[in-house]
C-alpha cells in the first residue's frame, strides 16, 4: 500500500448553481478556496452554593459554516458575472465544495444555498481579483449539509 501523502489545494473543487437547486457547474477560474466552521459556545457554569468561584464551562450553540474563494477578473466569465450579479442584488447561489482524496475519491465537503458578498482588489503591481464569501440561507428551500 503506498504511503498517504499531502493533498494540495487544488484537490478541492467549488460549484455553483441557481439557488434551491444542485449546484453543477465548477468555477475554473478559482484561485483559492477556504472553508470555515464557526463555533459559538454559550455558558454552562453554575453558581455553586457561594464558597468558591464558579468554573466556567461552556456547550457549543451555533455551528455556522462559511465559503470564501477569489476569482481572476476575467470580464467574459459567465461565472464570475453571475456571482458578482447575485452579490450586488442580494441574492443566493447554491454552493458546494468537494476534495479528491490520495485514493482519488470525491467527498462533499459542503452543499447548501448560499448568500453571496463580494469584494474586489486591484493591486498595482498584479492582477485584479474578487474575493467572494458565501454564508448559508434557508431562505432558497435547502439547509446546508456540511
Amino acid at each position: 500500500m503506498p504511503a498517504p501523502y499531502n493533498l494540495m489545494g487544488y484537490s478541492r473543487q467549488l460549484y455553483v448553481g441557481t439557488a434551491g437547486s444542485a449546484a453543477t457547474n465548477r468555477i475554473e477560474n478559482c484561485t483559492d478556496i477556504n472553508h470555515d466552521i464557526a463555533v459559538t459556545y454559550g455558558s454552562t457554569k453554575k453558581r455553586g452554593d457561594g464558597s468558591t468561584v464558579p468554573v466556567a464551562t461552556e456547550k457549543a450553540t451555533e455551528l455556522k459554516p462559511s465559503i470564501s474563494w477569489s476569482m481572476n477578473n476575467e470580464p467574459n466569465d459567465a461565472q464570475l458575472i453571475l456571482l458578482r450579479a447575485a452579490a450586488k442584488l442580494g441574492g443566493g447561489m447554491a454552493i458546494v465544495l468537494k476534495e479528491r482524496n490520495s485514493a482519488g475519491v470525491e467527498t462533499t465537503i459542503f452543499d447548501g444555498d448560499c448568500n453571496i458578498k463580494v469584494s474586489e482588489k486591484d493591486p498595482i503591481g498584479g492582477e485584479s481579483t474578487f474575493d467572494f464569501e458565501g454564508s448559508p440561507s434557508r431562505d432558497y428551500g435547502r439547509d446546508p449539509v456540511f
